[in-house]
């Protein structure tokens, strides 16, 4: 068992962190890295306690982002920080009960997200945080109209036109590798890999889109992955880059981002859509492995942010217990929770919390946003005390 906190104390944190987000100011308009991600918290804080400020927040927090992008514009495409995850976001909240926008208020999104989205799949650039996948993320979202369809009939065969045939199946070289023949890179994380492609092409044939390439896509790119296993089990099954590349013997890092989570979902996902026994096998070895996973790697780097830190680690695991009932998953869950509010406890009075950043060489900084900050922290504590299933969660494609 483990001392997790009350909910009084989880909803101080949450509040602490929402203190922080009403006084948080950016340009930055993204999902992942900006101010899209505040409406998001706002939305499901009011779900949590029917308090109609927060309602009023959110709509705030959406008008200073259309006020902010009248005059800093985005040129960007992808879901991290341009239109698709943008859009992703807005089509999340447009239920007509808390935020309601006209139909042709997505047009001029969908254009721009599609031409550039087929843009970046025609030069392989098919990352779902800073590529194609996020286009097709949102065109998900569209399905029903003929824009998206049209798109995503395109992106499929980009996609098959661009596959790699590999000894055990399929794949695609990561796009920053793909010019150095030396060193191409067969990436194996959920956010930037091949687990990506198949998560994504798994939610497309679920949402109706049964375009007979799908099948052997992810077919073939399933086959791919699941032959990456590594001979040393001591650590993770799975490494974070797979096929002849020198890393692809090392473990990966406990994480949303790379390694065994995101290939577990990925292969748990795509098992129960197409219905292959055998995927489903596959990935409740890796989930059971991942239950009794003691080693995280990069300890030093450890903080409580979605991505790869503590909070991510407690929302993952829940979402296998959720999945196949696994206990000893709900166990790590309430530990990472556990650890998550340990790290979130103080604050410098202000709502502003320190994540480790490696771009800053090493020292923390303070970050708001969903992917590394306290957004997705407040998320993951909301969801925790809410006990169930979220509207956010397929913006990490769980």
């Amino acid at each position: 068992m483990h001392n997790l906190p009350d909910k009084k104390n989880i909803f101080s944190i949450i509040l602490e962190i929402e203190k922080g987000l009403s006084q948080w100011e950016t340009s930055d308009p993204g999902l992942y890295t900006g101010a899209m991600g505040v409406p998001l918290f706002y939305r499901e804080l009011f779900q949590l306690t029917a308090d109609e400020r927060h309602v009023k927040k959110l709509h705030d927090k959406l008008n200073l982002i259309f006020k902010n992008m009248d005059v800093h514009p985005t040129q960007h495409a992808n879901f991290c920080r341009g239109w698709s995850g943008i859009g992703w976001a807005l089509s999340r909240l447009n239920t007509g009960k808390i935020v309601t926008l006209k139909k042709s208020f997505f047009e001029p999104i969908d254009s721009f997200v599609y031409e550039n989205s087929l843009l970046d799949f025609k030069k392989g650039h098919y990352d779902l945080l800073h590529g194609g996948l996020g286009g097709v993320l949102y065109a998900i979202e569209r399905i029903n109209t003929s824009g998206a369809k049209k798109f995503l009939k395109e992106a499929i065969e980009l996609l098959d036109q661009t596959k790699q045939k590999l000894d055990e199946g399929i794949g695609w070289y990561e796009y920053r590798k793909l010019h150095t023949d030396d060193q191409r890179e067969l990436n194996l994380g959920l956010s930037h890999g091949i687990p990506g492609i198949i998560n994504v092409l798994t939610r497309l044939f679920q949402a109706g889109f049964h375009e007979k390439k799908i099948v052997s896509l992810v077919d073939g790119a399933v086959s791919w992955m699941v032959n990456q296993k590594l001979e040393d089990h001591s650590v993770s099954l799975y490494p974070a880059v797979g096929g002849q590349n020198e890393m692809s013997q090392n473990p990966s890092r406990l994480a949303w981002c790379y390694g065994d989570m995101g290939i577990a979902l990925t292969l748990l996902q795509a098992g129960n859509v197409f219905r292959r026994k055998a995927w489903i096998e596959a990935a409740n070895t890796i989930i059971e492995h991942l239950s009794q996973r003691s080693v995280i790697l990069y300890e030093a780097h450890l903080d409580a942010c979605f991505c790869h830190g503590t909070a991510g680690f407690a929302h993952l695991y829940n979402y296998f217990y959720r999945e196949t009932g696994n206990l000893a998953c709900k166990s790590k869950s309430d530990f990472w929770i556990e650890q998550t509010c340990s790290q979130m406890l103080h604050s410098d009075g202000n709502g502003q919390f320190s994540f480790f950043n490696i771009n800053s060489l090493g020292k923390s900084k303070t970050e708001f946003s969903l992917l590394e900050g306290s957004i997705g922290v407040g998320l993951v504590l909301i969801a925790h005390l809410a006990g169930k299933r979220n509207e956010w969660d397929s913006a990490f494609l769980l």
